[in-house]
């Protein structure tokens, strides 16, 4: 019996989920940049992405690991860019250097 490709693809994912943001994840024909990693009990359970091209409109979505075929893990360039993008400035009811505030003063 012969083993679909695919499978073959997939199967060292599962006993090694190592993925980092800023690498890249092959999924539905498309390669997706990672933008977080989810994780429950210490193993991945998603990870974020931008949306499919071919869904035809901007976001993020979850790809769980098993719609996930293969991975190229990020250069040292492309996971500190990735870090500072995932970064979020701290949001604040006070004004202050770098901060996004909520309310009118």
């Amino acid at each position: 019996m012969s083993v679909p490709c695919w499978t073959k693809a997939a199967a060292w994912l599962p006993g090694h989920r190592i993925f980092e943001p800023g690498g890249q994840v092959f999924s539905r024909g498309e390669w997706l940049t990672i933008i977080r990693v989810n994780k429950s009990n210490g193993a991945v359970s998603s990870v974020t992405t931008p949306n499919y091209s071919f869904l035809g409109y901007s976001g993020t979505m979850k790809v769980t690991p098993d719609r996930i075929t293969d991975y190229k893990a990020p250069s040292a360039e492309e996971a500190a860019v990735a870090s500072q993008a995932a970064k979020r400035p701290p949001v604040v009811n006070y004004p202050g250097e770098g901060f996004r505030e909520m309310t009118k003063a």
